[in-house]
């Protein structure tokens, strides 16, 4: 196993490194990276760049989630569909919410959280505090999991109501979760 600087364990078999072009120090074997897996505790400025490799058909989470993204948007440059998109590529399914919208990235939208049928293991939200606070029945009944504010959705009230009926919050980015496998 090895312990990388980000606090991800991988074992050697699915990981390799490279050393990060942006950094100032040299590896001592001229950029290469050393037998060891190139995890070095003595050069802190150095950056390490990890890719993980995964067997054909294999997504990035062994468990393919139902996620609710709740203010999905048609644009492609929306942080929203490009969570969608995203979500869809990791394997998971993704259910749009969208009040006006018919299809986003070709998955039919429900006009609200109350449509949703069935269980759902994450509800990602990109709606202002004062839309996702309007919510706040739904989201109670519809019971995910848990729930990503992500960043200019948080809202501490609506955070409190959740965590109060055991349903855990996050404070966090989809987008960011997704690349570093934390989702």
């Amino acid at each position: 196993m090895i312990w990388l600087p980000s606090g991800i364990i991988k074992s050697r078999e699915e990981t390799s490194f490279r050393c990060g072009r942006n950094s100032s120090r040299r590896w001592p074997s001229g950029g290469r990276i050393p037998s060891d897996g190139g995890v070095r505790r003595d050069m802190p400025g150095d950056r390490l760049i990890f890719h993980t490799r995964l067997p054909k058909g294999r997504f990035m989470s062994d468990k393919r989630q139902r996620v609710v993204v709740v203010g999905a948007s048609p644009n492609p440059e929306r942080y929203s569909n490009r969570a969608m998109r995203m979500l869809l590529e990791h394997g998971h399914e993704a259910i749009p919410v969208h009040p006006a919208v018919a299809q986003i990235e070709g998955v039919p939208a429900c006009k609200s959280l109350a449509e949703v049928s069935g269980p759902v293991d994450t509800a990602t939200l990109y709606v202002s505090p004062i839309r996702s606070s309007a919510m706040q029945e739904e989201l109670l009944k519809l019971k995910p999991q848990r729930v990503i504010f992500n960043p200019g959705a948080e809202n501490p009230a609506l955070r409190d109501a959740l965590e109060s009926a055991d349903i855990k919050t996050i404070e966090a980015c989809t987008l960011v979760m997704l690349r570093t496998k934390q989702f």
